[in-house]
């Protein structure tokens, strides 16, 4: 059994529809105005491919993430600020669950640099 770890980091921004940013590394998409910056550290595991010798491509992973998880938080931080954070989590988990192919092992939602669920 192997066990990837990838760090997506990414901003919620006030306005929604931001293009991507020239730092993937600070984020994308990247922080505009008062943004929220997030990061989700996403733990995949099972067994490498015979063919790959691959888990999953990382870029699977960031596709996962920007394309399942955004829209999720994007819609919490419009019309529900005072969500705590750890009952988005399971919709989050729910999310990832397919485009990661049942890889998915845990995921770890930074909402602070102190703060995490």
């Amino acid at each position: 059994m192997y066990l990837l770890s990838r760090t997506v980091r990414f901003a919620i921004n006030p306005v929604p529809g931001s293009a991507p940013g020239p730092n993937g590394y600070a984020g994308n998409p990247s922080a505009r105005g008062l943004a929220r910056h997030y990061e989700l550290v996403v733990n995949c595991s099972g067994q490498l491919g015979p063919r790959t010798g691959y888990l999953i491509n990382i870029k699977d992973i960031d596709r996962a993430v920007r394309a399942s998880t955004l829209p999720i938080l994007q819609a919490a931080c419009d019309s529900r600020p005072n969500l705590e954070p750890g009952e988005l989590l399971p919709e989050i988990l729910r999310s990832l669950a397919t485009p990661l192919h049942g890889l998915l092992h845990t995921v770890r939602w930074k909402v602070t640099p102190y703060y995490s669920v």
